[in-house]
């Protein structure tokens, strides 16, 4: 067991005993799930506060911890969505996928003295097969999903049109591979595969989505609870670069290079990579510190980057801990701090700590308040004679959808526009519900709880409650301060005509920022990305 000491000047992660698991495949892995054992195991053995849900309360009690079996039927009962290639799961938070759990630590487990991680969702795949073959649809209906409806959410996809029940529109898989999972410390929708092809298929399609830009390619949505309000209200679709700094052999810290980083010659040689991100502020709270609603979309989850995004929007992730270290608020202004600043184990704000309740909560206990609420699905139905060929842009619904809710099915078909005259559609996945401990916060923040999730309009302008000693006008746009290298940077986030526009101009010190209007006057460098 290694361990990083920490000393001044030298890229911290605060004394941290690395923890080493089961074998998995790093290239699979994001930051988050790469550092988040190694951050529990850190934090000290006391008896806290915490937000639970009922997969946590399962681990605590040994039952889905050690129990294949038992982990399996749980899994069972969280499919909402099916048909004859694929299963769609809604996972809980801190629920491993591939096998490097989150929840390894004493704090979720409960235990005193097993360190042992409890199972991954890769680990009960035979038992959840043998589940399904057994049961059939009698397996999706053993629990109930918080906050449904007298009927459990579940639609599936047949096909034709004639109408069907769901035993009989139900294929007993004889594989599962997983296709589309999530990192371990979200929550949300995730694919799985009943046969080689369309899981190879689907691959394709999402490994596509990661690298380019289509109609479809921004194929998740993700609910996400923030701290602070983004700098902008809404973002269509933003080329946003992503680098990684490698703290330690385990751990990584994904960042935002700044502008003189960012070159053709980075990106040809690995040093950087383009990721496409967009959001829209849906309501916040109220008061000089506040929590956000907010709908993410983006083409990627690599490297943790939706909290890399949002750091740079001036807000840290509720639950989120590598990332939130790295924002630090100076005279009313964001500051991000560069990736070799990065520290596990930082405090909660105070302020959030007042509003979930008080108490000794620290970041560990907390859940990561990252929900993928929508997936787009490759259109998952053979298009020729062959059981084994699929379109991978279908021009027309295919199938039938059958639900047990009219009103709000799990699954329906979505159409992009291509050009003036052609459109194209994918199937597309909708959260049934947000996890117990999701709407709790939501709840404690002031914020709207109310499912589906709609945005707020007339919503308070920042401006009005920002320090007046800060001098900023009814028109100026949020200044971020970026450390990611010996001097800062300072972005304005603005529109112009051509697009947006970032005016950088170094600071040479963090106590002389002044006023933002001042510093973005001054800025001689423009970059339109």
């Amino acid at each position: 067991m290694d361990a990083l000491r920490v000393t001044v000047g030298e890229p911290l992660l605060s004394q941290i005993g690395l923890v080493t698991g089961r074998t998995v495949l790093a290239a699979r892995l994001s930051t988050e799930e790469r550092a988040a054992t190694a951050v529990r195991e850190a934090v000290p053995e006391t008896k806290m506060a915490s937000i639970t849900d009922e997969y946590t309360a399962g681990v605590r009690s040994g039952k889905l911890a050690q129990d294949p079996l038992a982990l399996a039927r749980f899994i069972a009962a969280r499919v909402v969505a099916f048909s004859r290639h694929f299963l769609l799961i809604d996972k809980p938070s801190n629920l491993s996928v591939w096998g490097h759990a989150l929840s390894a630590s004493s704090h979720f487990t409960g235990a005193t003295e097993s360190r042992t991680a409890p199972l991954s969702l890769r680990e009960c795949l035979p038992h959840l097969r043998s589940v399904l073959a057994e049961e059939g649809t009698e397996a999706f209906a053993a629990l109930s999903v918080p906050g449904a409806d007298s009927d459990k959410p579940l639609s599936a996809l047949v096909v034709g049109k004639a109408l069907r029940s769901f035993s009989e529109a139900w294929t007993p898989p004889s594989e599962l591979f997983i296709v589309e999972p999530l990192p371990a410390a979200y929550s949300g929708l995730i694919l799985l595969a009943t046969s080689t092809a369309y899981a190879d298929f689907a691959r394709a399609f999402y490994s596509n989505a990661a690298r380019n830009c289509f109609p479809g390619s921004m194929y998740q949505t993700f609910y996400v609870v923030s701290w602070g309000r983004p700098s902008r209200e809404r973002v269509e679709n933003e080329r946003f670069p992503l680098a990684v700094h490698k703290a330690s052999d385990s751990i990584s810290v994904a960042y935002r290079p700044t502008d003189d980083k960012i070159t053709g010659v980075a990106h040809k040689r690995g040093k950087l990579v383009y990721k496409h991100v967009g959001h829209r502020l849906l309501c916040r709270g109220s008061g000089k510190h506040f929590g956000c609603l907010i709908e993410l979309i983006c083409n990627s989850c690599y490297a943790g980057l939706p909290e890399v995004y949002l750091l740079h929007e001036g807000c840290e992730v509720v639950g989120e801990d590598l990332q939130a270290s790295r924002l630090v608020i100076t005279s009313g202004v964001p500051m991000v701090l560069s990736p070799t600043m990065a520290r596990l184990g930082a405090p909660l704000p105070k302020e959030l700590v007042s509003a979930l309740g008080g108490g000794n909560l620290q970041r560990a206990t907390l859940p990561t308040h990252i929900h993928r609420s929508e997936l787009l699905i490759p259109p998952p139905l053979p298009c020729g004679p062959k059981a084994d060929v699929f379109i991978r842009r279908a021009k027309a619904p295919m199938g039938r959808i059958i639900s047990t809710r009219k009103d709000r099915p799990v699954l329906s078909w979505k159409s992009f526009p291509v050009n003036a005259k052609k459109k194209v559609f994918f199937l597309s996945a909708v959260s049934p519900s947000l996890p117990s401990y999701f709407t709790q916060t939501l709840e404690k923040l002031g914020l709207d709880s109310t499912y589906p999730l709609t945005a707020v309009e007339n919503i308070l302008d920042w401006r009005a409650l920002w320090p007046p000693a800060l001098g900023i006008a009814s028109n100026s746009e949020l200044k971020v301060v970026v450390l990611n290298g010996p001097s800062a940077e300072h972005e304005t986030r603005g529109n112009s005509k051509s697009g947006r526009i970032f005016n950088t101009t170094s600071v040479k010190s963090l106590h002389r920022c002044g006023n933002p209007q001042q510093l973005s006057s001054s800025a001689n460098s423009k970059r339109d990305i």
